[in-house]
């Protein structure tokens, strides 16, 4: 799931040089999925430090998946130089949480 996601906000992410109304609704669609994820962690026992991750990815006030889909509303379009910083910020981000679910990273802070 979290590598679906990863892929689809990464090339959401590059639309942003659009006017954010011409994707406003695949926008909302992609955070209902990230939604989803946040909430089958949540659901998961012994799984705080993934649930973590996906709720600073939904966290509009940060600098992850919804604060840029944020910044992208309220600026109408990014530029080009913005878009491919936040993009290995969250890449990195859904890095860390798909390194969590595969059991692959520890319980450290990751982001």
């Amino acid at each position: 799931m979290a590598v679906d996601l990863k892929v689809d906000s990464i090339r959401m992410m590059d639309e942003a040089e659009l006017p954010y109304t011409a994707a406003e609704k695949k926008v909302n669609n992609l955070l209902i999925r990230v939604e989803k994820a946040f909430e089958f962690a949540n659901g998961r026992p012994m799984n705080e430090h993934s649930t973590e991750q996906w709720r600073r990815m939904l966290d509009p006030e940060r600098n992850l998946l919804a604060g840029f889909f944020e910044r992208w509303k309220t600026e109408s379009t990014l530029s080009r130089s913005f878009i491919v910083e936040a993009k290995t910020i969250i890449s990195q981000s859904f890095d860390a949480i798909i390194g969590l679910e595969s059991g692959k990273v520890g319980g450290s802070d990751n982001g």
